[in-house]
């Protein structure tokens, strides 16, 4: 974030040297970011202060990387563009804003559920990660119609879809484009997904009530 801050900010001129090692360390992040948890479940030292620091680095990592861009997609936006520069910077807070409510719902969707399996006995009273299952056998016209329906969540930018496009956006030079989609695509599909948890969360507290 601060390699690609923008020079006219106070930031480093824009150089192969900046704008690579920025890319390289932000996919290693991102490498990083998805392996800690895997490693420390394999090797049986998991806690939830791991699970509360994860959750909190990588907000504010995500946080200080979408402000970089965004005040670069600010700075470089032209003044007679038909998007107004500010609106990028609105953009951003949105979108980690959006992104996080979202995080958080599916955080909160698996604690209740594995909650409700506990009240219900399950797992003999003992909590823990949720175990790893292999993908389900499908026929040939099974697997089509599941990437078929699964293909609009491609292009998504998730935090960890988010050094992909950023990276581009940056070699590219178009971080406004890449605020421009997050605009008209990401975030709604965000929302949504906010709305489908919280409907399977009420539907999670029914179950509990009922078996109560």
């Amino acid at each position: 974030a601060f390699l690609i801050w923008p020079a006219a900010l106070g930031g480093f001129d824009d150089s192969v040297l900046t704008i690579g090692a920025a890319v390289v360390l932000w996919h290693l992040g991102g490498a990083l970011d998805a392996a800690d948890g895997a490693l420390a479940r394999y090797r049986g030292v998991s806690s939830l202060f791991g699970r509360f620091y994860d959750k909190v680095s990588d907000r504010l990592v995500t946080l200080a990387l979408v402000i970089s861009l965004s005040a670069r997609a600010f700075v470089h936006a032209p003044a007679d563009g038909w998007v107004p520069p500010v609106l990028y910077v609105f953009g951003a807070m949105l979108y980690v804003a959006g992104m996080s409510a979202c995080s958080v719902a599916k955080w909160v969707e698996l604690s209740l559920g594995i909650e409700a399996r506990l009240s219900q006995g399950g797992a003999a009273g003992k909590a823990g990660d949720p175990q790893e299952v292999g993908a389900p056998s499908r026929t040939p016209r099974e697997w089509f119609i599941y990437v078929l329906r699964k293909f609009p969540t491609l292009f998504i930018v998730t935090e960890m879809d988010l050094p992909l496009w950023g990276s581009l956006a940056l070699v590219f030079g178009r971080e406004d484009w890449l605020f421009i989609y997050l605009g008209l695509y990401a975030m709604p599909y965000t929302f949504y997904a906010i709305s489908l948890r919280a409907r399977r969360i009420r539907a999670l507290d029914r179950e509990a009530t009922v078996s109560s």
